[in-house]
């Protein structure tokens, strides 16, 4: 028995053996099987494009790329002064991976103490686990501070010289050139308009880092080359510029307005010489504004919303010649005369009679600005030398509603310049005859219910003057190779004849016409054919016109037997004077007047000894009846501004200053009183009590009033009754006291 168990568990152990000794021979063919894979799969990966893949993920565990900014291509004006350039700027930059809190907390402190950057913002940049750039354009002593770091601080930051964007001229044509943010991409203006041509191509510099990325070496760098940038040429002429900058000051200095747009073009190829506003900005700091209002609105923001202060940016980095839109109004007159002079519905032949109103459309009243002296007979250039409103109704009715349309698409008013700047908006206008009901198709003859934007504009008025051809604005004029290579020339874009030579000769008589013997006269040069047209328009509040805010403007050309330069200037919310004439056309002169100079472009008119023979009388405060009249005496014109009808109404102010020595024939814009106050007869109250007077003065709005007795009989007043009287004038009252009256006087 026992034999045969022990036979038995001796052929169970054998068996055991064999499939012990089978499995591990089957472990050991897996096992070989596994790493021959692993043999092959390496070999294919290091043979084979495939393994690029991984190279890559491996190699970036070990190294850290940074990226070369190229070379952006500078901005030039037309004579090669330079608008736009690089500077290098040291910029510092952390290495933020793995690092331990410990180590964040040494390079903050370090950091906010050394070169007073915010904690806050300094945590930001290391809690994004990458290198980034932490702050640019380090100056001399924090750059020797950083270089002093601790060790444990200086391993995690490099200071890398880089390109930085720098506008020499500072305001003058800022919004205009725009300006480049961090990454070296063009904010607004021509930078962003031609940032893929500027910009160029970046460079790599990939560094070297220990497997534990504790500490990064810069010492041999692997580095691709970027490719440089185009440089632009522009049509911009700096001197231009300046005689503009010039002029924008004195406009800010002397009327404070909203704000306030100059252009300046060559008519003929569109190319734009010279474009400024104010307000400015510095586009080496864009983020400052520098005048007081915008300081102060951007303060008032940052405590109650920061959210919009992106918003206030943007705004203040609007070039308003082509963002901005505005109501033309008598400047658009030079449209209406120019398509009525194509359609042969005006001549030089035709009259027109102004009595002050228009008052035949069914619940509408139109004036011409010189109502309270109205022009009567009138030939079409004295209507558009004289601007009168009343006549440009009927010239718009004879031109008819159906070519009133057609010139305004004509000339463009329903689409945009396409000008080479961003952020061109486009005006609003009537697209078809069906939106022009009678009092529309009235105030559109003379510039109101439509709107454009000053380059719009002025493209419209180049196609008067240049021969009758819409020619496409443009600011780009070549683009170069950082080795002042021509890669490309920018070529003038006519688009279309909307009037004929002929119609544009006259249309350049007439408009010089209003410089030498109309509203216009501000501008004129002495040996020089100039010109121009002014125009004013009552703003609109609230979806209805107000007197208290206007929009003033000037167009003028030189010479105008070819004109070689137009100027437009629009001006916002003017104060003190509100008038085209008064606040924009001597500033045309002024820079026109430089032009010349600068030039040096000889006179073609033989010299006229112009007499400034008239003394333009005080009228603040004298009812606008009266003042016309004193006007008229001497030979003098006027015009009224706002909307006020009643000619009793109390002159507020006048664009010339009294006593200014003027030519006659000259038009004196006067200002009624904002509130409708109008000049009131002094009452009858000698011989009532002092008490029951002052009562009677009161209810006639009269309330400064002083008088000699509290008690008493009134016998005489300063000024007499029935005597007109301004509301806010002193009335002296008389009073014939008592013999026992103890009254003071």
């Amino acid at each position: 028995m026992d034999r045969h168990k022990k036979e038995k568990n001796a052929k169970v152990n054998k068996i055991f053996n064999i499939d012990y000794n089978n499995r591990i021979v089957v472990l050991f063919f897996m096992l070989a099987i596994v790493l021959a894979l692993i043999i092959i799969k390496l070999i294919y990966l290091q043979l084979t494009p495939g393994g690029n893949k991984y190279r890559k993920l491996s190699a970036k565990q070990v190294t850290n790329t940074l990226t070369i900014e190229a070379d952006r291509g500078k901005i030039f004006d037309r004579n090669g002064e330079v608008l736009a350039d690089n500077i290098v700027s040291n910029n510092l930059y952390v290495d933020s991976k793995n690092l331990t809190e410990d180590t964040k907390k040494s390079i903050i402190d370090f950091l906010s103490k050394n070169i007073a950057m915010k904690p806050n913002y300094i945590r930001e940049q290391l809690n994004m686990g990458k290198s980034t750039i932490l702050k640019p354009s380090l100056t001399k002593p924090e750059i020797d501070k950083i270089k002093n770091a601790p060790t444990s601080v200086r391993r995690y930051l490099s200071i890398i010289p880089e390109n930085k964007r720098y506008y020499p001229n500072k305001e003058m044509l800022a919004p205009v050139l725009g300006f480049t943010n961090l990454n070296n991409d063009g904010v607004v203006g021509l930078e962003s308009y031609y940032n893929s041509k500027l910009k160029g191509k970046p460079g790599k510099r990939i560094l070297n880092s220990s497997v534990n990325n504790s500490e990064t070496s810069v010492s041999n760098p692997t580095i691709i080359e970027p490719q440089k940038g185009l440089s632009l040429k522009t049509t911009l002429d700096s001197t231009i510029q300046g005689f503009v900058e010039d002029s924008l000051k004195d406009i800010e200095n002397n009327f404070k307005p909203k704000s306030a747009t100059i252009i300046v073009t060559n008519p003929n190829n569109g190319e734009v010489l010279a474009m400024g506003s104010y307000p400015s900005f510095n586009p080496n700091s864009p983020n400052d504004p520098l005048v007081k209002s915008q300081i102060d609105e951007l303060n008032t923001i940052k405590k109650e919303d920061p959210s919009k202060i992106q918003d206030f940016h943007y705004k203040m980095w609007e070039n308003k010649a082509v963002s901005w839109t505005y109501e033309p109004g008598s400047v658009f007159k030079t449209i209406t005369s120019a398509a009525a002079t194509e359609e042969h519905t005006s001549t030089k032949d035709s009259h027109y009679f102004c009595n002050g109103f228009v008052r035949d459309i069914p619940g509408v009243v139109i004036r011409c600005e010189s109502w309270a002296d109205p022009h009567g007979d009138e030939t079409f250039q004295e209507a558009f030398n004289n601007s009168c409103n009343v006549a440009y109704v009927h010239i718009g009715r004879d031109l008819g509603k159906a070519n009133m349309q057609k010139y305004i698409n004509g000339f463009g008013f329903n689409q945009k310049t396409n000008i080479d700047l961003p952020a061109e908006e486009l005006g609003l206008a009537p697209k078809n005859v069906k939106e022009i009901d009678a009092a529309r198709f009235a105030t559109l003859s003379y510039g109101h219910g439509i709107s454009a934007t000053p380059i719009r504009m002025i493209t419209a008025l180049n196609a008067i003057v240049n021969g009758g051809i819409i020619v496409e604005p443009h600011i780009a004029s070549e683009f170069l190779s950082q080795e002042n290579k021509l890669v490309d020339k920018i070529e003038p874009k006519s688009q279309k004849q909307i009037i004929s030579s002929t119609s544009s000769e006259k249309m350049n008589k007439m408009l010089q016409g209003v410089v030498d013997d109309g509203s216009g006269k501000r501008s004129k040069i002495e040996g020089f054919a100039i010109g121009g047209k002014t125009g004013t328009s009552i703003k609109i509040e609230n979806g209805k016109y107000t007197d208290d805010k206007t929009t003033a403007s000037f167009f003028a050309s030189f010479p105008t037997d070819h004109p070689e330069y137009t100027i437009l200037i629009v001006v916002d919310e003017p104060q003190r004077k509100s008038g085209g004439s008064a606040v924009c056309a001597p500033s045309a002169g002024k820079i026109l007047s430089n032009i010349i100079k600068y030039k040096n472009i000889q006179k073609t008119r033989p010299s006229v000894d112009v007499k400034k023979e008239v003394s333009v009388p005080e009228l603040k405060g004298l009812s606008l009846k009266d003042a016309v009249s004193k006007l008229s005496q001497i030979g003098l014109k006027s015009n009224v501004i706002n909307s006020n009808f009643d000619i009793n109404s109390i002159v507020k102010s006048q664009e010339i200053e009294p006593y200014s020595e003027v030519e006659k024939g000259t038009i004196v814009e006067l200002t009624t009183d904002q509130k409708g106050r109008t000049m009131i007869k002094m009452p009858e109250i000698v011989g009532f009590d002092v008490e029951d007077a002052i009562d009677v003065l009161k209810e006639y709005g009269i309330e400064k009033i002083e008088t000699n007795s509290k008690k008493g009989k009134v016998f005489k007043t300063i000024p007499e009754e029935n005597s007109m009287l301004d509301p806010d004038s002193y009335v002296k009252i008389y009073v014939e006291r008592g013999k026992n009256e103890n009254d003071s006087e």
